[in-house]
């Protein structure tokens, strides 16, 4: 049974044969049904929350690779840029002929 498949009815009954009185029962929506589902836990957060963090950590690592990315390409810049005598031909260097 999936949680919320009922409906509850309210109806009025007779008490003694002459009072009113009301009387609550609930009702399944469903039958029983096999489905193979493990049964129902609630969640520990709310979708939204779960969506925000998810995008809050694709944004780090977009951000960390980025600036893995940028070190990277500045630590190349600077092992061909030489002290003088690289002949890496970085053009940019005084010290390389």
């Amino acid at each position: 049974m999936h949680e919320g498949a009922e409906v509850v009815l309210e109806c009025a009954v007779y008490e003694g044969d002459t009072r009113l009185v009301p009387q609550v029962t609930a009702a399944p929506l469903l039958t029983r049904r096999r489905h193979g589902l493990s049964g129902w836990q609630p969640s520990t957060t709310s979708f939204r929350e779960r969506v925000r963090e998810q995008q809050r950590l694709a944004r780090e690592m977009q951000a960390e690779r980025d600036r893995e990315r940028k070190e990277s390409r500045g630590s190349d810049t600077a092992a061909a840029g030489c002290g003088g005598d690289c002949g890496g031909g970085c053009g940019g260097c005084e010290g390389c002929g």
